[in-house]
């Protein structure tokens, strides 16, 4: 026999990725809609996973986004999200969260 293999995701993890298509998408409403109900259901959730990598995609948004007053916010949310990878020692979000600050600091 074969193996089963699955992936758990949950609802924010969807609202996550919903939010990640939207902002790619240009569609900045949509994206700050999505990404802000991942990031509430993140730190509501018993299971925080899912917390720095909505962090990191909020960061990308506001950064995107484009407006000055959201500077400070996107460069708390790469930090945050760069200190968790690391504690986590997932060395390749670390450092996709390390390259955003450095543009976010530039």
């Amino acid at each position: 026999g074969g193996q089963f293999r699955s992936v758990w995701v949950g609802v924010g993890s969807g609202e996550r990725v919903a939010g990640m298509v939207a902002m790619t998408a240009g569609r900045f409403v949509e994206a700050e809609r999505r990404l802000l109900a991942a990031d509430e259901i993140a730190l509501n959730d018993p299971n925080p996973l899912d917390k720095p990598h909505v962090d990191y995609w909020l960061a990308r948004f506001l950064r995107a986004r484009g407006r000055p007053r959201d500077a400070d916010e996107a460069r708390r949310r790469a930090g945050a999200a760069f200190d968790e990878f690391a504690r986590r020692g997932d060395r390749l979000s670390r450092d996709h969260a390390q390259e955003l600050l450095t543009t976010l600091n530039a």
